[in-house]
């Protein structure tokens, strides 16, 4: 390494590991970030995936999804891989959340992912597609948006200003929606879960899968995407 910022960064993890003293803010940013490489899609666990994606694998689909896809789009693509990049992070402190959480009476995932049972209720109710008002869609997303702004400004708070404020611009960006670049990787974090989706109803027919085709059919707007689409449902050999 000759890189003088890359050098610097090298001298802080030997620091942490070898010194065992304090990480500076960028290291321990990354080391928190590194947790999500072990924490599993809520969604996926819920309906009794054992070996789940976890959302360090769907946040590189979906970077990896917007550059190949959006390389021809007018998008500021940069913009867009960075949103792709930083639109989950918050998980490491809020943790992950289903639309199904809206209608549980009582917490649908335990503390311990591992100890949760196939318990007939909830098998039932993750086969079902939760159908909301607009009013109350629109609470739900205020309570969900105002809990992972709260995560997200606490794991990137020691970080300095100037990417602090890019992170969470970025986020807040890519959560109202607010540009052409969210939009994009809003579609295509849809397209990627419907991916996901098709690979494991590609193991066990009894997966839910059609629920899936019908999120990409309501969401999808972008002609490209809706084509991409359509050829992974050719490619699993899907009927929906």
């Amino acid at each position: 390494i000759d890189n003088s910022i890359l050098f610097d960064f090298l001298i802080e993890v030997e620091k942490k590991f070898y010194m065992k003293k304090k990480a500076n803010s960028v290291l321990d940013f990354v080391l928190k970030i590194g947790k999500l490489k072990s924490l599993p899609r809520r969604g996926w666990v819920v309906r009794g995936m054992e070996e789940s994606e976890t959302i360090a694998d769907h946040i590189f689909t979906v970077a990896l999804m917007v550059w190949v896809l959006g390389k021809n789009k007018k998008i500021n693509l940069k913009r867009a891989l960075k949103m792709a990049l930083i639109h989950e992070i918050c998980a490491v402190y809020a943790g992950d959340y289903t639309p199904h959480d809206t209608f549980a009476s009582r917490p649908v995932i335990p503390p311990r992912y591992d100890i949760l049972g196939p318990h007939w209720r909830w098998r039932k109710l993750w086969q079902d597609k939760p159908r909301l008002s607009k009013e109350k869609k629109t609470k739900r997303f205020f309570r969900t948006y105002q809990k992972e702004r709260k995560a997200l400004q606490r794991l990137i708070k020691k970080l300095p200003k100037t990417l602090n404020q890019e992170i969470l611009g970025l986020w807040e960006e890519f959560s109202q929606k607010k540009s052409r670049e969210a939009n994009f990787v809003d579609e295509i974090n849809c397209l990627a879960t419907f991916l996901q989706a098709c690979q494991y109803w590609q193991e066990d027919k009894k997966f839910p899968i059609k629920i899936f085709g019908e999120q990409v059919a309501e969401f999808i707007s972008d002609s490209e995407l809706i084509k991409y689409s359509e050829a992974i449902k050719k490619k699993f050999k899907l009927k929906i």
